[in-house]
């Protein structure tokens, strides 16, 4: 499985969130924090 796979299935678009997000950390931190935010907006 590869990382814009992944966030696509969490209904995050791969372009925009891997020129806001700088490493693969932030991209959990965010869904962890997040990620009911983020599925909102989405």
């Amino acid at each position: 499985n590869t990382l814009p796979a992944f966030l696509t299935q969490h209904g995050i678009q791969t372009g925009p969130t891997r020129k806001v997000l700088p490493s693969l950390e932030d991209v959990f931190v965010r869904l962890v924090s997040h990620g009911q935010d983020m599925r909102s907006v989405a």
